[in-house]
């Protein structure tokens, strides 16, 4: 397999990761749009994998147009998404790329007006080439939709804040890499024979939006494999490394013939078994800062968090501790724990740390954000649900709660509410500020600020038990001296009864 062909299987086994993971996931239209776009890129990538290994000119000219059946429509479902996401409408727009793109289509499926030469190149396979017109004239169609999705997405990236920003960044980032670097590939077409090593990029590309959806839940989407995403960049790229190191071994000892394979994949094992690990910490060394440059141990937070809760009988102390550690993990400077009071039947503030004095934390259970807490019985992002509500995902019979929550957690100025749901009952939440680096809340940092809000319940209604039991132990105190009291008074009495009785006597 040379290199061309490992850069088309893998990128089409990660987009239809991609694929899998939408359609478990699909909630509005610009998920469904993405699925499509992915698929497309699936069918030109695994193309140019069947392209790549063949020497048969006929089985390689087939197969450049299956694999264009999928490159003509990347560009129109692309651009679809990206107005989807940003919630344009540009119905005659896309009236026209989807004619033009089944105009070229049909043009590339049933004639060879499209593509109808390949040429043996690099010593490896038949690329396309060279081009007909109506090929260079679809190409400036195509370069031209993704130049103006480009456009689309600096304008309101410009215009946008918090994380609808930063998952445009990413978008825009994966797009540069997917069509930007791809867009290489084109060269060899027109005769610059520039060996299409750039096809790579297509797989980063969808490993650039994994990493936007586990870090900043892009397209609304929450998992927690964060720490598996950094061991998948690892071995995508230590494959990537030797397999380069098979082909280049591969080119060295061309002359060899026939033990070409043998001698390459020798040597390559060699250097695999003895480079695998230093080579993943290596990695892990330099990405991590990049990737998650705001990384902390779960593990860790959590065992602070249970020793010190564990150690402190004050709970003033307590408190001031555990919000300390769960201030230095997410890099916040804001939170306030609510407690529901049975007495006058409101949450109040038991804590809060970082917002002015002058704020009041008081909640009652008919309040908006109560009443919503109650019904999603999870944690509520602030922009996350400003986003929900400009895609109008939020069920009609929830919209205009929710624009009250929105409003509810800008004037306290938090950035996420977290409650605590004991016996299907809302006991207590939990509200933190905004991340000090304008970062998201990672999945991974909901799963903490969860298991904090849990522990911090469970540590107060024990310090209520021990209150209550160090108080009767008290008042018994006082009553069993009281009752000695007594009892040495009537000894005393007695005595003196006594006494008197024996001087009458």
């Amino acid at each position: 397999m040379n290199f061309f062909a490992f850069t088309g299987l893998f990128t089409s086994i990660f987009c239809l990761g991609l694929i899998i993971l939408m359609i478990f996931k699909s909630k509005t239209k610009a998920h469904y749009l993405f699925i499509f776009f992915c698929a497309s890129v699936v069918l030109w990538e695994f193309g140019a994998y069947r392209l790549a290994i063949t020497l048969d000119p006929e089985k390689a000219l087939y197969w450049w147009h299956v694999a264009y059946a999928g490159v003509i429509f990347t560009a129109v479902f692309n651009l679809h998404f990206i107005l989807a996401f940003l919630n344009l409408s540009k119905k005659l727009l896309l009236y026209i790329i989807y004619a033009v793109a089944l105009f070229f289509s049909f043009l590339n499926i049933f004639t060879d007006k499209f593509i109808d030469k390949v040429t043996f190149k690099f010593d490896q396979f038949y690329y396309l080439g060279p081009p007909t017109i109506i090929y260079s004239i679809w190409l400036l169609t195509f370069l031209a939709t993704i130049i103006y999705a480009y456009a689309l997405l600096a304008i309101y990236y410009k215009k946008s804040s918090g994380i609808r920003k930063i998952q445009i960044k990413y978008f825009f980032l994966a797009i540069l890499m997917g069509f930007g670097m791809g867009s290489f590939d084109f060269l060899p077409v027109y005769n610059i024979n520039l060996y299409p090593y750039l096809n790579i990029t297509g797989a980063l590309f969808a490993l650039t939006l994994y990493y936007a959806i586990i870090r900043y839940r892009l397209l609304n989407i929450r998992l927690a494999i964060q720490k598996g995403f950094g061991y998948a960049l690892s071995v995508f790229f230590l494959l990537l490394m030797y397999f380069s190191l098979f082909w280049s071994i591969g080119k060295i000892f061309s002359a060899a013939n026939g033990r070409i394979p043998l001698i390459s994949a020798g040597i390559t094992m060699l250097v695999g078994i003895f480079s695998a690990e230093p080579l993943a910490k290596f990695y892990r060394k330099i990405t991590d800062p990049i990737f998650f440059r705001d990384r902390y141990h779960y593990s860790e937070v959590i065992s602070s968090l249970n020793e010190t809760i564990n150690r402190e009988i004050e709970l003033d102390i307590m408190m001031d501790k555990t919000f300390k550690i769960i201030s230095d993990a997410l890099k916040i400077e804001k939170i306030v724990f609510l407690l529901f009071d049975d007495k006058i039947k409101k949450f109040v503030s038991k804590k809060d740390v970082g917002f002015p004095v002058s704020l009041q934390f008081e909640l009652s259970n008919a309040s908006s954000l109560a009443q919503y807490l109650n019904k999603i019985k999870e944690a509520v992002i602030a922009e996350e649900l400003e986003i929900k509500l400009e895609d109008k995902i939020i069920p009609d019979s929830r919209y205009m709660l929710a624009k009250k929550v929105v409003k509810k957690l800008k004037d306290w100025g938090v950035g996420l509410c977290q409650p605590v749901i004991k016996q299907n009952k809302m006991i207590a939440i939990v509200c933190v500020g905004e991340k000090l680096s304008g970062d998201a809340f990672s999945s991974e940092d909901l799963r903490l600020i969860k298991a904090f809000a849990h522990q911090v319940v469970i540590a107060m209604q024990n310090f209520v038990i021990y209150k209550e039991l160090k108080d009767r132990n008290i008042e018994l105190e006082k009553n069993l001296k009281l009752m000695a009291g007594r009892e040495l008074k009537m000894m005393e009495l007695k005595s003196r009864i006594k006494e008197l009785e024996d001087a009458r006597t």
